[in-house]
């Protein structure tokens, strides 16, 4: 690799990261709630949630993955596929290879 080290953050952290940050400006993140619709007049958002709820914001944002339900309804392409993926990662020891490199 062309760097000297790699940073590997797991996605719970990340989560984590932001939420906390977003948490400063009193914004609350909504996890396990489904979508059901929502609608855009010119000064919010209005969001009907799965419960039947209907709440209003400033902004809302889709990270539901590649089949989301906000995207499809905004008419976004989602290119390629979301099918399944796997990686392992591990700590071990090899010979012969340099202690002050990253390897993949």
């Amino acid at each position: 690799m062309p760097y000297e080290s790699g940073l590997i953050i797991p996605q719970w952290r990340t989560e984590q990261i932001l939420r906390a940050r977003l948490a400063e400006f009193g914004v609350t993140v909504e996890q396990a709630t489904a979508v059901t619709g929502f609608s855009q007049p010119p000064d919010r958002v209005e969001v009907t949630l799965g419960t039947g709820e209907q709440v209003a914001s400033g902004y809302l944002v889709g990270s539901d993955g590649g089949r989301s339900t906000i995207r499809k309804a905004l008419g976004v392409r989602f290119d390629g596929d979301s099918g399944e993926q796997g990686m392992v990662l591990g700590d071990v020891a090899v010979e012969g290879l340099a202690p002050d490199r990253w390897y993949q």
